[in-house]
């Protein structure tokens, strides 16, 4: 299934009764160019259902939209994904808006191998703009990768609390200012737990912030890790809980290591990479970071063995005394050796010259070619030294 070129496909429902179901059953689900697949709901009637089956892939690219808005005192219904990929680019969004007095609805994506979500613009977002919360934002995938100006989002621009953020993954890659966001204007601030099963990568100005911008209570932040939570120290990756007049929320990190951040007991964000649970005006914040003990797949010794000789390193018995005699390690001549291990090696190789000798009687002008060269051959072997 493909909309673009300004397409739109819609499901609206107001007045007084509550809304249905609109299910969208694919191979391949695709939006581009500003197309648009859309359910609303104003009124006092229940938001509905608008879920989206794509066996292989949902692509939305190219400021597309794929929405579930709710107006009215009626509560917000469920915006479900499923499918095998699940992709946003250049500016495509995934969202579930409440603007009224009504409850926030549930946004939920259950991807089998990746999410991407590349590019300004691109977000899969859960707001309430209102005076009612927003509910949860629910992730379920293999690999999550969110990367330049990418976001995925919960807020509260209104009166309402923002939702929560619950997202598990094999892996997450936050790069180039991916960021995941649970702000609030005036309420209290929205929950970020993550669930990864390997490792959490921030890089390049990446964030995982919760944030209260008037008097509500900053959000909290959970983290399990499986493997590591890594950053680099000067690439400014934040992890933050913060306040502006309430109190800072929390952050739990539990991992088999955290490397890349700052101390966390100095709170306040620097322009480095930090792990900060503050408040402006009100209380701080605590960040909790527990790290799991080294344990080797191998156990140590507790005792040293004993070295063990093999047969081919045995020495020789004397002829005589049949006495075991000691090992020696002889080198002989220069040959490119330095003359001190501290030394470089020299290109200086010894070439005596052959040497002639005189001889007297013609019976030794009978020497074979063979006893010459034996004979030259000793002659320079003394000469270098080489015994």
């Amino acid at each position: 299934m493909q909309v673009f070129n300004n397409a739109r496909l819609s499901f609206d429902s107001s007045g007084t009764g509550d809304a249905g179901q609109l299910g969208i059953n694919t191979r391949q689900f695709t939006l581009d160019t500003g197309g648009q697949v859309s359910a609303t709901t104003s009124g006092s009637g229940q938001g509905g259902i608008l879920s989206v089956n794509a066996q292989d892939f949902v692509q939305v690219f190219n400021n597309a939209r794929l929405s579930f808005d709710s107006s009215g005192t009626g509560d917000a219904g469920q915006l479900g994904i499923n499918t095998r990929q699940f992709t946003l680019d250049t500016g495509g969004q995934v969202s579930a808006t409440t603007s009224g007095s009504g409850q926030g609805g549930i946004l939920s994506v259950n991807v089998q191998e990746f999410v991407k979500i590349n590019g300004a613009g691109s977000r899969l977002n859960l707001a309430s703009l209102g005076s009612g919360d927003a509910q949860e934002l629910n992730i379920n995938t293999g690999d999550l990768t969110v990367e330049n100006q990418g976001e995925i989002s919960i807020s509260g621009l209104g009166t309402g609390r923002a939702g929560d953020l619950n997202i598990k993954a094999r892996s997450i890659f936050l790069n180039q200012q991916g960021n995941l966001l649970a702000r609030t204007i005036s309420g209290e601030g929205g929950n970020i737990r993550l669930e990864v099963a390997e490792n959490l990568i921030l890089r390049y100005n990446s964030n995982i912030l919760t944030e209260a911008l008037g008097t509500g209570n900053g959000g909290n932040i959970s983290i399990t890790a499986g493997g590591y939570v890594l950053a680099i120290l000067s690439e400014n990756s934040d992890i933050a809980a913060t306040a502006i007049e309430g109190r800072g929320g929390n952050i739990f990190v539990r991992a088999l290591g955290i490397f890349g951040f700052s101390n966390p007991g100095r709170l306040v964000r620097t322009p480095q990479s930090d792990l900060s649970a503050s408040s402006t005006l009100g209380i701080d914040g605590i960040a909790v970071l527990d790290v799991e003990p080294f344990q080797p797949e191998e156990q140590l010794p507790g005792q040293p063995n004993d070295p063990q000789i093999g047969t081919g390193c045995q020495v020789r018995r004397d002829g005589m005394t049949q006495d075991l005699t000691r090992s020696r390690f002889n080198i002989t001549g220069r040959g490119g050796l330095a003359p001190s291990p501290t030394d470089a090696l020299s290109g200086f190789m010894l070439s005596p010259s052959f040497i002639r000798r005189e001889v007297e009687s013609d019976e030794s002008q009978g020497l074979s070619d063979l006893s010459t060269l034996q004979l030259l051959w000793q002659c320079q072997v003394k000469n270098s030294r080489i015994e």
